[in-house]
């Protein structure tokens, strides 16, 4: 729970959607949620854990890129969050028009020169998800899900919390807040509803802005999610669901794009 200074400070400030209504301040906005442009084909859900010894070294690589970045046609955004749930965790998520706008950047000698020098022991590990941003019924047809991820749909929640500072967050009460009870409903769990992981994230830049990442078993189960919460409980605007198209890691290369030399650490599965 959160201290009882902060809670009793903050009014609900969510629509009357929430039969999970708790004490934070959160606003279903997302300012600079992806939605504000259209359309949206393609998300990129980079999670990192940066080594302790190379904080500053992988904050500077990911400064160095944001000039390319900018540059590649079809890149629309990209915001860098930090897990609520788990320490040393960031995560970057970026946006983008078509499928060949990510192969641009994929190419792209600066982006791929920091690829290596982060595997090289600047990251601890990570774990990266191309996805497409599809319609509540399925959206386009005819792109395979991953083969070997353990989730074929991500849904993503935008927000803001206001009065939220670097101290401990109730992460689960934040993500009640935005629509995922981890008591389950309809007296089955989320596990058995297909849920198979979920954290908050919090901007980087300390502007109180949220994103809830649940990844799902499969897209009906997502799906089901995605009803109550996406279409019938907040407004337009504030929701993506992603079907889930290559799933990989620093050491599970099974679905990787490219190939870099095994990295230290760990076994890699090729």
């Amino acid at each position: 729970m959160f201290p009882l200074s902060f809670a009793t400070s903050l009014q609900l400030l969510v629509q009357p959607y929430a039969r999970h209504r708790t004490e934070q301040s959160i606003t279903l906005e997302g300012s600079r949620s992806p939605l504000h442009h259209q359309p949206i084909m393609y998300v990129v859900l980079f999670e990192t854990k940066p080594s302790p010894a190379h904080q500053s070294t992988y904050m500077s690589i990911a400064a160095s890129l944001k000039p390319s970045l900018a540059l590649v046609d079809g890149f629309l955004s990209n915001v860098r969050y930090r897990s609520l749930t788990r320490p040393g965790w960031l995560l970057s998520l970026s946006t983008w028009e078509t499928e060949r706008a990510l192969v641009r950047w994929r190419a792209a000698g600066t982006h791929h020169g920091a690829q290596a020098r982060a595997r090289g022991g600047v990251m601890e590990d990570y774990h990266l998800r191309v996805g497409q941003v599809v319609a509540g019924d399925g959206g386009a047809e005819g792109l395979d899900t991953t083969e070997v991820g353990a989730a074929a749909c991500v849904m993503l929640v935008y927000g803001r919390a206001d009065g939220l500072d670097d101290g401990p967050s109730d992460a689960s009460e934040l993500a009640a807040s935005m629509g995922l009870s981890l008591d389950g409903r309809d007296g089955a769990t989320l596990e058995e509803q297909g849920l198979v992981a979920w954290d908050v994230f919090q901007a980087v830049d300390g502007l109180g802005e949220l994103v809830l990442l649940s990844s799902w078993r499969d897209e009906a189960d997502s799906s089901r999610f995605h009803g109550e919460v996406g279409n019938g409980q907040l407004s337009q605007g504030k929701v993506q669901k992603v079907r889930v198209l290559r799933d990989y890691g620093k050491y599970d290369r099974r679905e990787a794009p490219q190939f870099f030399e095994d990295a230290p650490g760990g076994e890699t599965t090729h």
